[in-house]
């Protein structure tokens, strides 16, 4: 269950200036801004407890205020925070320049409950998690760089910046990431539940079902409990208040 492995895990996050909640708020009513460092504090507990040689990471921008106390590094970037989620996928492409190890992008929302060393193992450059849901399929609470070698991902990452450049404002602000991936891959079946691969360009994509690499309940459940083979725990929106819980109960549990 513990890995050796020496892998980047990244967090991203921008304070909100109320409007701009708002404007989020809009397209995803569960957005919000509270309590994002004990979530990530949380988080990255549960990344050291799978992956001791895990280097941690918060992306974020030039003002956003935090107090250091989640252990990571703090990495800023000139970004403009009257559009988060646009600022994410810079921040996204901007560290990958930097760097040729793998890579985990996740939300603070997230707890770490098994190895993917499995995964990591094997040959793809970039992994996404879906579910057959119609609107978003793919889920970008968590995504896997294994491969930036001379820059691969790292090109991905920034096309798919700069198409977002010209979307509409309040995509800007929230919901347009997804809206775009969605696009890159509309003519992708997201109904069969098993993992598969995709050739985009010169890339290949691996695309994992969520209830393995990135599980949540049913919106309207509560989550302290999850399939066994569940390695990345997802509490999205309302389940957030279980995500406290359920690290007290993980935490106590041994690992080998």
């Amino acid at each position: 269950m513990i890995s050796t492995r020496k892998i980047n895990f990244v967090a991203f996050h921008v304070d909100l200036e109320r409007k701009v909640l708002k404007e989020a708020q809009n397209v995803a009513k569960a957005v919000n801004d509270d309590n994002h460092e004990e979530n990530l504090n949380l988080m990255f507990s549960s990344v050291k407890r799978i992956y001791p040689e895990a280097d941690l990471y918060v992306l974020t921008d030039t003002k956003s205020k935090f107090s250091q106390n989640t252990k990571s590094q703090l990495i800023r970037y000139d970004l403009d925070s009257r559009y988060p989620i646009l600022a994410r996928n810079k921040a996204w492409y901007k560290f990958l320049e930097k760097t040729d190890k793998s890579t985990i992008f996740l939300d603070s929302d997230i707890l770490i409950n098994d190895n993917f060393d499995e995964l990591m193992s094997v040959d793809f450059d970039i992994a996404f998690t879906f579910r057959d849901w119609k609107k978003w399929p793919i889920n970008l609470g968590i995504i896997y760089v294994r491969n930036n070698h001379n820059n691969k991902a790292y090109k991905f990452f920034k096309d798919w910046y700069y198409q977002f450049l010209d979307l509409e404002h309040e995509q800007k602000v929230w919901g347009g990431d997804q809206d775009l991936i969605h696009s890159k891959f509309k003519m992708v079946d997201f109904s069969i539940n098993q993992n598969f691969d995709v050739i985009n360009n010169d890339l290949k994509i691996k695309f994992l079902i969520c209830s393995e690499y990135n599980y949540s309940s049913e919106i309207n459940e509560p989550m302290l409990e999850f399939p066994e083979n569940a390695k990345v725990l997802h509490f999205k929106g309302a389940r957030k208040k279980y995500i406290s819980k359920c690290w007290r109960q993980m935490s106590e549990e041994p690992t080998s």
